[in-house]
């Protein structure tokens, strides 16, 4: 989910996943059972994209105003 070409689509990519994640563990009420899966399939996409912490507060805070 985490890959593109360049640094904004993959970023643009993880907001997308992030958006679907939340719309998920809203529907099921479960947010617990993707919390550890996603944050580290996140992450490990992330640090192959070359993707610093700014990128990802930036993003998470992005995400967070839709």
């Amino acid at each position: 989910m985490a890959h593109g070409p360049t640094e904004e689509s993959a970023l643009s990519n993880i907001k997308e996943a992030v958006q679907l994640w939340t719309d998920t563990t809203k529907e099921f009420r479960v947010p617990e059972w993707y919390i550890d899966d996603l944050w580290q399939c996140v992450g490990s996409k992330l640090k192959a994209q070359g993707i610093d912490a700014n990128d990802i507060d930036q993003a998470i805070k992005d995400c967070r105003k839709i």
